[in-house]
């Protein structure tokens, strides 16, 4: 008999990943892209306003279906289940944990995976997790200032301000363009100074 989702995620075990299985950042996998979003990940799915072929959760199963790993596409089913206060949207086929295994399964090595799952346990207040994968996140892609900018929002948050400081200094030296770590960092009397010559 085949494992409900519910069943599935508590035996661990999400089973094989439906669809494609392609993995976003392989270029020879990335031929059929254009197709899958021009059709399936339009703007309005993006910013989850409505769905483009019917229902939203239907588009962005549909590209993840076929790329697991599709950065925008992952990041946008998270924001979508934090919206409903759930981890498996409505009329969504698995929740999104397996999605986040199924996009670690077909590239390991992708760094954004664990970022964007780190987000997602941000967005939903586990914060031993979020900070577990953005770690993981930063030592795979060590000069990404995205990862050190949100690993220091975190790291703030969990009152760990000099490691916040930190990485916020790595994040700006790397010219990231958001402020609001750094305003956060002040206000709270820990001043980020970035050495001249490396950034905002």
């Amino acid at each position: 008999m085949a494992l409900l989702p519910s069943m599935a995620m508590a035996a661990g075990w999400c089973g094989d990943p439906p669809g494609q299985n392609l993995d976003y950042l392989n270029p020879e996998h990335r031929k059929r892209l254009g197709l899958v979003e021009r059709f399936h990940f339009t703007e309005e799915v993006r910013t989850l306003r409505r769905g483009a072929t019917g229902y939203l959760i239907g588009d962005l199963e549909y590209v993840l279906n076929y790329y697991p790993n599709h950065h925008a596409a992952l990041d946008a089913l998270s924001r979508l289940a934090v919206r409903e206060g759930r981890s498996q949207p409505h009329r969504a086929e698995w929740p999104i944990e397996c999605r986040f295994q199924w996009a670690r399964q077909v590239n390991p090595e992708d760094a954004m995976v664990p970022l964007i799952q780190g987000l997602h346990a941000f967005r939903t207040k586990k914060m031993d997790a979020a900070r577990k994968y953005l770690e993981e996140s930063a030592s795979m892609a060590p000069d990404n200032p995205e990862v050190h900018y949100n690993l220091g929002l975190v790291l703030f948050d969990l009152g760990e301000y000099e490691a916040a400081r930190e990485h916020a200094r790595q994040a700006y030296a790397r010219g990231y363009p958001l402020p609001g770590l750094k305003d956060m960092l002040r206000r709270s009397g820990h001043p980020v100074d970035v050495p001249a010559g490396e950034g905002g």
